[in-house]
């Protein structure tokens, strides 16, 4: 079991200091303006997901609803300070700004899920029934974190909530 203080340590070393797969962002009107554009990203990707879910590509709405979770964690990432470009760096701001390793297994089980609709399944298969159904994909993983990432954002950052 690791720290709040290690976590926050493998961050920074795996993702800022060393590699520079995450930056700093300093300038609070910056921060607002990135996380505008996430918060963004994230509410967009939610049209596609609820388009999916009503035709006929649904699992489609799984790998929609991994880049909806992505993208709102990277709002919170940013107003944070920490812009991330990957998606393993993600995981680790979650786990060490946030000190939240639950949001991050959560991501990461996401993470999961699209690569099985990108890169495994055939639709055309009767195997697909194994794999996660899409709207409890949204139901049980994609709208509870979003829930839990707003409410980081609601405690954390209250001036950036009142620019909604």
């Amino acid at each position: 079991m690791t720290t709040e203080e290690e976590r926050k340590k493998e961050f920074m070393e795996r993702c800022v200091d060393r590699e520079g797969k995450a930056t700093r962002v300093d300038n609070p009107a910056d921060r607002r303006r990135e996380a505008k554009r996430f918060r963004a990203l994230s509410e967009y990707h939610g049209k596609a997901v609820s388009d999916h879910l009503d035709g006929e590509a649904l699992l489609m709405a799984i790998e929609e609803g991994y880049y909806v979770m992505l993208h709102k964690a990277n709002e919170a990432l940013v107003l944070s300070g920490f812009k991330s470009s990957t998606h393993e760096c993600t995981l680790l701001g979650l786990r060490g700004i946030f000190n939240s390793p639950q949001l991050a297994n959560d991501l990461r089980k996401a993470f999961r899920e699209r690569k099985n609709v990108d890169y495994y399944i055939n639709p055309g298969k009767p195997e697909l029934k194994e794999f996660k159904n899409p709207d409890d994909f949204v139901d049980q993983t994609m709208n509870p974190f979003i829930s839990k990432i707003n409410k980081i954002i609601e405690e954390e950052f209250d001036e950036y909530e009142g620019e909604r």
